[in-house]
């Protein structure tokens, strides 16, 4: 199995959690809808034609987070807009606590992706279009004035695993995958869980809901799951589980 490995990388992201409601609450990393969406305006796909062509049972996605994850709160103010008059003009507006994710060590963020793909056709020109960095349209961490760019790294092997022993990942890891952490081992890293969505149905309806671990700082966790990746890339081995 041939996969994709590239990062996105930029100063600021906002992730906004599916059951915020008027406060602008923000996932640590980009659910993998998100990640889709991505995918998506860089091959130019229109915009709710996608869902099934790059569900979780065509493309795989897995991700690490490469930074020191801190959350910071704006306030934005919206005005209601119902005429172009009111552009020059708002009568009314609300102000809204937004969430921002930037790095604590003043870095820009980084989310390595890894992504398969079944179709070997989305894979080509989704490669081609990285290697040249021309996309159809641009790319954004969450929003759209949280502009990114992409670092492409190259092309890596995978391999499925079985083992009964545990496993040290960076990854963005399903709670369903996981067995045992090894507490010990964590060494002051810090964990959330997140329930982010993983696939969306026609009308951007949510498909299916899912749990995750994830690291607020780059790093390992020792795990033991049942089965998982082993991505060969530069002579250099990772263990990987797919959102």
């Amino acid at each position: 199995m041939k996969a994709l490995i590239f990062k996105l990388k930029g100063k600021y992201a906002h992730f906004k959690k599916v059951y915020s409601n008027s406060s602008s609450l923000s996932y640590y990393v980009p659910p993998r809808t998100t990640v889709e969406g991505i995918i998506a305006a860089m091959l130019g796909l229109p915009r709710d034609s996608y869902y099934e062509k790059l569900h979780s049972s065509n493309v795989k996605i897995a991700m690490v987070n490469e930074s020191y994850i801190r959350k910071i709160t704006q306030t934005l103010n919206y005005i209601k807009v119902t005429s172009n008059k009111h552009f020059h003009n708002p009568k009314s507006h609300t102000q809204i606590p937004f969430e921002v994710l930037t790095d604590a060590d003043d870095n820009e963020l980084s989310f390595k992706i890894i992504v398969y793909f079944a179709d070997e056709n989305i894979h080509n020109e989704l490669q081609k279009r990285m290697t040249t960095n021309k996309f159809v349209y641009p790319i954004s961490l969450g929003t759209a004035f949280f502009s990114c760019h992409l670092e492409f790294l190259g092309i890596g092997d995978l391999e499925n695993k079985t083992s009964n022993n545990y496993i040290k990942t960076s990854c963005v890891v399903p709670t369903s995958e996981i067995k045992k952490i090894n507490v010990l081992a964590m060494n002051g890293q810090e964990i959330v869980k997140e329930t982010m969505p993983r696939d969306f149905k026609k009308k951007r309806k949510i498909d299916k809901l899912q749990k995750y671990i994830v690291l607020k700082r780059f790093g390992k966790l020792e795990i033991k799951t049942t089965n998982y990746y082993e991505l060969n890339y530069k002579n250099n081995k990772e263990h990987i589980l797919f959102m």
